[in-house]
């Protein structure tokens, strides 16, 4: 009966063909594994101990053995261009198709970056670049890795001050163009916002009728309104309101307002001065007010409306340096139209001159670098 059953011991089962050759390369892949985890241990003890030439040695071995069996890395990505520092490869730091391929994985933080942190600090980053002998690869170099250790370095200034010792010209475009942030205050554009008290003089055959004002019982004038300079264009929105005895009764008095747009130029730009001219176009309106709302005079209240135009000029007188935030004073004059003949039968002209209070806002822009 025995010839019949059939032996189900799997000890007996030949593997197939296509098991055996995944074990071997499972096999084979283990042991590859451990021959660049020995590699990248045995890299980092000699540089611990400060044996440069076997550090040398063994990275040139890791990088063969990286080559013969992909995709083990003995080397990381983010630790490549470290690693080829302490080897000095310095044909290969300063190649800009060789670094720039790990610019982006570049990590500032484990062994080699926190060594060469350390060297830094030391001066011993500096002896090390002596031994390259092309000046420019030397700056180049340094630079490189002064920025990728640490962000925060004010790169754009030492390129700036060491763009004369990089004659190759790509090595110090690339630098240009991946690390140059260098910024200022744009001194020729920048937003503003006034309030002041301006003195009106009426001319013309208004005055006959209307008191010129400061401030008096009558009310006080006033001026408020923003500004935008771009390019040195003054773009100007402001907003007045004045107002003056009527001369024919005591008991009434003139109101005249404002709403103007003045495009003017910077004619004189300076830390602490700044001089304008513009010209005005806008929207007046006038009416006549009570003193005695029981006056007979009160019932008429009529509201007058006009075309307004001008010219003007400013200075800006500024109390602190250029920075962000400024301010100071304005000093503002000019002569616009008065349009009342609905209200007085007679029109002319307002002279005005004013003390405001301004504050400049400036943005910051990006410099462009001179080769």
């Amino acid at each position: 009966m025995n010839l019949f059953v059939q032996n189900t011991d799997e000890s007996t089962i030949e593997p197939d063909s296509a098991v055996l050759a995944q074990r071997a390369l499972y096999l084979k892949f283990l042991k590859e594994k451990g021959e660049a985890d020995s590699l990248r241990g045995a890299m980092q003890v000699a540089l611990a101990e400060k044996r440069y030439g076997d550090f040398k040695k063994i990275v040139d071995e890791a990088e063969t053995f990286e080559r013969a069996c992909p995709p083990h890395q003995v080397i990381w990505n983010s630790e490549k261009i470290w690693v080829k520092y302490f080897a000095n490869d310095f044909a290969f730091l300063s190649n800009i198709d060789s670094v720039d391929s790990y610019k982006h994985t570049t990590s500032r933080y484990g062994f080699y970056a926190d060594l060469l942190r350390s060297e830094i600090e030391l001066g011993a980053f500096d002896k090390t670049l002596e031994e390259i002998e092309n000046e420019s690869d030397r700056t180049f170099i340094r630079l490189l890795l002064l920025k990728m250790i640490d962000p925060k370095s004010n790169i754009s200034d030492l390129i700036l001050k060491n763009k004369s010792k990089i004659t190759k010209t790509d090595q110090l475009h690339y630098l240009v163009e991946n690390y140059w942030d260098m910024t200022a205050l744009d001194e020729r554009s920048y937003f503003g916002i006034f309030l002041g008290v301006p003195y009106s003089l009426y001319l013309g055959d208004i005055s006959k009728h209307v008191k010129s004002s400061f401030g008096t019982k009558y009310g006080l004038n006033g001026s408020l309104g923003f500004d935008f300079v771009f390019d040195n264009f003054l773009h100007e929105l402001s907003i007045d309101f004045n107002y003056g005895g009527y001369k024919d009764v005591d008991s009434l008095y003139f109101y005249d307002s404002n709403v103007d747009y003045n495009l003017g130029y910077t004619f004189l730009n300076m830390e602490y001065l700044r001089l304008y001219g513009f010209i005005s176009i806008g929207v007046g309106i006038n009416q006549l007010f009570c003193e005695n709302h029981e006056d007979d005079a009160c019932l008429d209240k009529k509201v007058n409306h006009y075309f307004s135009y001008g010219v003007g000029g400013m200075a800006d007188v500024l109390f602190t340096k250029r920075r962000q935030i400024q301010f100071g004073v304005r000093l503002r004059t000019g002569i616009n139209n008065v349009w009342a003949d609905d209200l007085l039968n007679a029109s002319g002209h307002r002279f005005y001159a004013s003390v405001e209070f301004h504050f400049l806002y400036y943005k910051e822009k990006k410099l462009k670098f001179e080769y």
